[in-house]
């Protein structure tokens, strides 16, 4: 999991949605935010597979992709399709050092065409937590599943976009908090 939700791309993701600051430690941002990303994709990948299965497929589809968003209430998404989606640059670069300002102010610019998970290690986790759904149990296997390269993609898309979203009302929670704080004082 460490691999696909790298921690870079993870407090860039943090960056984007206005968090300036966060802490570290066992309980961090980054770990939830990561925690979230696992339970959203096996929840995703156990509606896709009932799909699938309905269909009398072994194969998930952006479609099926699709259908499960819409039975959990999500909505339908404009999926990306086979195109590889374009990874964003880090904007922090050796020998520079930036502040957290400019940083989210950057990727406000400049981040809106672009997505933060690698697409390799991103690609082996899904693959991991399909077998690890179809399995349902320890020593249990099932039939073997896969994901199209457009169904990998609109996951991708909507692991990132719904992390941007808890991260970007967390963020307002945490101000509202804080406006309520100082005004009470």
């Amino acid at each position: 999991m460490r691999a696909a939700f790298k921690e870079e791309n993870m407090r860039r993701m943090i960056r984007r949605s206005g968090i300036t600051a966060h802490g570290h430690g066992k309980s961090d941002l980054i770990s939830q935010c990561r925690v979230i990303a696992d339970h959203l994709t096996f929840n995703l990948l156990l509606r896709c597979i009932s799909i699938a299965t309905l269909a009398n497929r072994r194969t998930v589809t952006e479609e099926d992709v699709q259908s499960a968003l819409k039975r959990a209430g999500a909505g339908r998404m404009t999926c990306p399709g086979n195109d590889p989606l374009a990874p964003c640059r880090a904007y922090r670069q050796r020998g520079r050092a930036r502040t957290a300002e400019a940083e989210v102010n950057h990727e406000v610019k400049h981040g809106n065409d672009c997505f933060y998970l690698p697409v390799k290690s991103l690609a082996a986790y899904l693959k991991h937590v399909l077998k690890e759904v179809v399995e349902e149990g320890p020593g249990k296997h099932g039939p073997e599943f896969h994901l199209t390269k457009s169904a990998r993609n609109c996951i991708q898309l909507t692991l990132e976009t719904f992390l941007l979203q808890l991260l970007w009302r967390a963020r307002d929670v945490v101000a509202r908090v804080h406006t309520l704080s100082l005004i009470h004082i």
